[in-house]
Protein backbone atom coordinates (compact mmCIF):
# COMPACT_ATOMS: atom_id res chain seq x y z
CA UNK A 1 0.00 0.00 0.00
CA UNK A 2 1.40 3.45 -0.58
CA UNK A 3 0.31 6.36 1.45
CA UNK A 4 -1.67 8.91 -0.33
CA UNK A 5 -0.50 11.63 2.19
CA UNK A 6 3.58 11.51 1.55
CA UNK A 7 4.15 8.29 -0.96
CA UNK A 8 5.60 5.89 1.14
CA UNK A 9 5.49 2.34 0.43
CA UNK A 10 5.09 0.38 3.08
CA UNK A 11 2.89 -3.07 2.10
CA UNK A 12 5.67 -4.93 1.90
CA UNK A 13 7.29 -3.34 5.55
CA UNK A 14 5.36 -5.04 8.15
CA UNK A 15 3.84 -1.98 9.31
CA UNK A 16 0.52 -2.47 10.43
CA UNK A 17 -0.33 0.88 9.82
CA UNK A 18 1.70 4.00 8.79
CA UNK A 19 2.79 7.36 10.54
CA UNK A 20 0.48 9.79 7.97
CA UNK A 21 -2.08 7.43 8.94
CA UNK A 22 -4.91 7.11 11.89
CA UNK A 23 -3.69 4.99 14.82
CA UNK A 24 -6.28 3.10 16.79
CA UNK A 25 -5.05 2.24 20.36
CA UNK A 26 -4.64 -1.68 19.88
CA UNK A 27 -1.17 0.39 17.50
CA UNK A 28 -0.33 2.63 20.29
CA UNK A 29 0.93 -0.19 22.49
CA UNK A 30 3.35 -1.17 19.30
CA UNK A 31 4.38 1.77 17.47
CA UNK A 32 4.40 1.51 13.74
CA UNK A 33 7.54 2.30 13.15
CA UNK A 34 10.71 2.89 15.17
CA UNK A 35 9.83 4.85 18.42
CA UNK A 36 12.01 7.54 16.87
CA UNK A 37 12.60 9.11 13.35
CA UNK A 38 14.83 11.86 12.32
CA UNK A 39 13.89 14.11 9.46
CA UNK A 40 15.14 16.92 7.96
CA UNK A 41 13.02 20.46 8.36
CA UNK A 42 11.30 23.76 8.30
CA UNK A 43 13.44 25.52 10.83
CA UNK A 44 10.60 27.54 11.91
CA UNK A 45 8.47 24.91 12.26
CA UNK A 46 9.67 21.37 13.51
CA UNK A 47 6.07 19.26 12.41
CA UNK A 48 7.26 20.92 8.57
CA UNK A 49 9.56 18.32 7.60
CA UNK A 50 9.69 16.02 4.69
CA UNK A 51 8.32 12.59 4.89
CA UNK A 52 11.50 11.23 4.14
CA UNK A 53 13.02 9.51 6.98
CA UNK A 54 16.76 10.40 8.07
CA UNK A 55 17.15 8.07 10.56
CA UNK A 56 15.21 5.47 12.83
CA UNK A 57 15.92 4.11 16.02
CA UNK A 58 14.01 2.75 19.18
CA UNK A 59 16.63 5.02 21.11
CA UNK A 60 16.21 8.74 21.55
CA UNK A 61 19.97 9.04 22.31
CA UNK A 62 20.97 7.41 19.21
CA UNK A 63 18.32 9.28 16.86
CA UNK A 64 19.76 12.92 19.23
CA UNK A 65 23.00 12.07 18.20
CA UNK A 66 22.26 11.36 14.48
CA UNK A 67 20.39 14.36 14.75
CA UNK A 68 23.05 16.83 16.30
CA UNK A 69 25.73 15.00 13.77
CA UNK A 70 23.50 16.05 10.48
CA UNK A 71 23.40 19.51 12.10
CA UNK A 72 27.02 19.58 12.54
CA UNK A 73 28.37 18.47 9.24
CA UNK A 74 25.40 20.88 7.29
CA UNK A 75 27.73 23.83 9.18
CA UNK A 76 24.57 24.66 11.23
CA UNK A 77 22.90 25.69 8.19
CA UNK A 78 19.44 23.20 8.32
CA UNK A 79 17.73 21.58 11.19
CA UNK A 80 16.45 18.23 11.92
CA UNK A 81 13.47 17.25 14.08
CA UNK A 82 12.72 13.68 15.92
CA UNK A 83 9.46 13.15 15.49
CA UNK A 84 7.59 10.01 17.55
CA UNK A 85 5.08 8.17 15.34
CA UNK A 86 2.77 6.95 17.30
CA UNK A 87 1.48 10.03 18.71
CA UNK A 88 3.17 12.13 16.33
CA UNK A 89 4.79 14.57 18.77
CA UNK A 90 8.53 16.39 18.37
CA UNK A 91 11.07 15.38 20.64
CA UNK A 92 13.48 17.80 19.88
CA UNK A 93 15.68 18.91 16.95
CA UNK A 94 18.32 21.00 15.97
CA UNK A 95 19.13 24.22 14.33
CA UNK A 96 15.26 25.05 15.15
CA UNK A 97 14.79 28.76 15.18
CA UNK A 98 13.53 30.07 18.69
CA UNK A 99 10.70 32.28 18.94
CA UNK A 100 10.92 35.20 20.97
CA UNK A 101 8.45 35.39 24.16
CA UNK A 102 7.49 38.03 26.17
CA UNK A 103 9.61 36.66 29.91
CA UNK A 104 6.02 36.33 32.45
CA UNK A 105 6.81 38.85 35.55
CA UNK A 106 5.74 36.76 38.57
CA UNK A 107 3.19 38.65 40.88
CA UNK A 108 4.18 39.40 44.65
CA UNK A 109 2.26 36.56 45.28
CA UNK A 110 4.24 34.15 43.23
CA UNK A 111 7.63 35.50 44.55
CA UNK A 112 6.07 35.31 48.52
CA UNK A 113 5.07 31.76 47.72
CA UNK A 114 8.67 30.71 46.03
CA UNK A 115 10.17 32.39 48.97
CA UNK A 116 8.03 30.34 51.71
CA UNK A 117 8.63 26.89 49.88
CA UNK A 118 12.51 27.66 49.42
CA UNK A 119 12.62 28.41 53.20
CA UNK A 120 10.33 25.53 54.11
CA UNK A 121 12.95 23.01 51.85
CA UNK A 122 15.67 24.90 53.30
CA UNK A 123 14.34 24.12 57.08
CA UNK A 124 14.00 19.98 56.29
CA UNK A 125 17.48 20.60 54.88
CA UNK A 126 18.76 21.72 58.56
CA UNK A 127 16.99 19.08 60.41
CA UNK A 128 18.61 16.48 58.20
CA UNK A 129 21.97 17.88 58.94
CA UNK A 130 21.00 18.70 62.72
CA UNK A 131 20.19 15.02 62.93
CA UNK A 132 23.47 13.74 60.70
CA UNK A 133 25.39 15.96 63.52
CA UNK A 134 24.00 14.73 66.38
CA UNK A 135 24.63 11.20 65.20
CA UNK A 136 27.43 10.65 62.98
CA UNK A 137 30.60 9.47 65.02
CA UNK A 138 32.66 10.12 61.75
CA UNK A 139 35.28 13.26 62.28
CA UNK A 140 34.63 14.48 58.33
CA UNK A 141 30.80 13.89 58.36
CA UNK A 142 30.70 16.01 61.83
CA UNK A 143 32.53 19.22 60.49
CA UNK A 144 30.49 18.79 57.08
CA UNK A 145 27.45 18.89 58.98
CA UNK A 146 28.40 21.47 61.54
CA UNK A 147 29.71 24.23 58.63
CA UNK A 148 26.25 22.91 57.00
CA UNK A 149 23.98 23.63 59.73
CA UNK A 150 25.80 27.26 60.52
CA UNK A 151 25.75 28.14 56.50
CA UNK A 152 21.78 26.88 56.54
CA UNK A 153 20.62 28.91 59.95
CA UNK A 154 22.38 32.09 58.21
CA UNK A 155 21.00 31.85 54.77
CA UNK A 156 17.31 30.85 56.56
CA UNK A 157 17.15 34.22 58.69
CA UNK A 158 18.32 35.97 55.52
CA UNK A 159 15.67 34.59 53.63
CA UNK A 160 12.84 35.20 56.50
CA UNK A 161 13.90 38.97 56.72
CA UNK A 162 13.64 38.92 52.61
CA UNK A 163 10.42 37.50 53.16
CA UNK A 164 9.51 40.09 56.20
CA UNK A 165 10.34 43.18 53.59
CA UNK A 166 8.29 41.64 50.90
CA UNK A 167 4.92 41.44 52.37
CA UNK A 168 5.36 45.04 54.04
CA UNK A 169 5.83 46.21 50.36
CA UNK A 170 2.60 44.10 49.31
CA UNK A 171 0.39 45.47 52.45
CA UNK A 172 2.10 48.87 51.69
CA UNK A 173 0.61 49.52 48.34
Amino acid sequence: MKCNKCGYDWSNSGDSAHVCGPLNPMQMSKPPKSWYIVYECNSSDPFDHQSIELFQSDNLADAHTFAYNKWLKSNKKKAFTIIQPYDGSCRGGYGLKEVPREPEKPSIFDVIGLLETTIAGKEILLETYIRLLNMSNDRAQKRVASESVHMLTINIDELKRILIDIKNCKEAQ
